[in-house]
């Protein structure tokens, strides 16, 4: 007689000591999704200062802009005056380059020290 073991088809059955448990997998999940967001965090940091700047460049144009357009519409010369000698200059542009940046001198000072 003749004995034959029968083993089931398809693949192994996989061994429950080295399956992650749902807690293990939860948990290296939170900890890429930390890691990810400890890198990008001065990524962000950096970009929200950039863009902030740019919004108050062109806005600091779009009032000079309109200043000087202000001279020439109600005096229709160029201005005399020693404390605004910015506003005989041209018009600036409206819109940055993309690759425009703040022009930020490193500050090696107290925020309460003066800027001089």
């Amino acid at each position: 007689m003749l004995t034959c073991s029968r083993r089931p088809a398809g693949p192994p059955a996989p061994d429950p000591s080295h399956t992650p448990s749902r807690s293990k997998q939860r948990a290296a999940r939170v900890a890429r999704a930390r890691r990810h967001n400890r890198e990008q965090r001065p990524v962000n940091e950096a970009r929200r200062r950039l863009d902030e700047a740019r919004t108050q460049e062109i806005a600091a144009r779009r009032i000079r802009n309109h200043m000087r357009d202000m001279l020439f519409a109600f005096k229709g010369a160029p201005s005399t005056s020693p404390f605004c000698t910015w506003v005989n200059d041209p018009r600036e542009p409206e819109e940055l380059p993309a690759d425009w940046t703040p022009d930020d001198l490193p500050r090696n000072t107290l925020p309460d020290d003066p800027p001089f």
